[in-house]
């Protein structure tokens, strides 16, 4: 057979003998250093444009000094925990927290200081609830706090009483310490609201009658009763004496 036939069949791919001596084309097609240059160019900046999508998200959805939830990821979830509370009949809350005295200790130890104690507190709270719960930070010194399958209020005034108690313990920083209390108010799904603006004005208001009536105090939204002091006592008890 002519060796030109048989390599067109594959069953050789050089031809010899005296004439000019030829390969049969590549299997695999190589590549120019700058075409290669530019491919990991481009990888290298797909990595970096993935980076800073990721950064951008986390601004958008996690507050920059606590590393809390932002408003945008709280109500995502609070839209949601609602979704699910109403169609399987089951509770769910909101805990409006804010810190009594803090701009006072802001003011005289410095931003880097109310910083450092807004970034203390923020772990406190976390770590005083549950992992399905969320804690957001809702601006300055104020905290919103979402409890899905909240159970009774009896149950939700006793976690208001252990996030004030959290709260209120000292923070050593720099060499010295420092003491910041809370009022809160709470508002219940169905009782209180059936949507998200309703509860957070239930809450927000609620809290505002915790600090009026004496601060480092719980309000349930609805409820006529005595602000409770983390104790348990109604104002004027003679115990939780409220901090400024």
């Amino acid at each position: 057979m002519d060796p030109i036939t048989s390599a067109s069949r594959g069953a050789s791919t050089t031809r010899t003998g005296p004439s000019a001596a030829w390969s049969s084309p590549p299997s695999t097609r190589s590549h120019s250093p700058s075409v290669l240059h530019g491919r990991e160019r481009l990888a290298i900046a797909n990595r970096r444009l993935h980076s800073l999508y990721r950064r951008v998200r986390d601004l958008a959805l996690f507050d920059a000094l606590t590393g809390l939830p932002t408003r945008t990821l709280f109500a995502d979830r609070l839209g949601r925990s609602l979704l699910t509370a109403e169609r399987n009949q089951a509770s769910c809350a909101l805990l409006s927290l804010d810190l009594d005295g803090f701009k006072a200790v802001n003011d005289s130890a410095g931003h880097e200081a109310g910083d450092a104690i807004l970034q203390e507190i923020a772990r406190r709270l976390v770590c005083a609830v549950r992992t399905m719960d969320t804690v957001c930070r809702w601006g300055g010194d104020e905290f919103l706090i979402l409890t899905p399958q909240s159970g009774s209020r009896e149950a939700l005034t006793e976690t208001a009483r252990r996030l004030l108690e959290r709260v209120a313990e000292p923070i050593a920083l720099g060499g010295g310490t420092y003491r910041v209390s809370a009022s809160i108010g709470i508002a219940q799904f169905p009782a209180d609201g059936r949507t998200a603006a309703a509860l957070e004005a239930a809450a927000d208001a609620a809290m505002y009658r915790a600090k009026r009536a004496g601060k480092g105090r719980v309000v349930l939204a609805g409820d006529n009763a005595a602000a409770l002091d983390p104790a348990g006592a109604p104002k004027g008890a003679g115990t939780g004496t409220p901090r400024g």
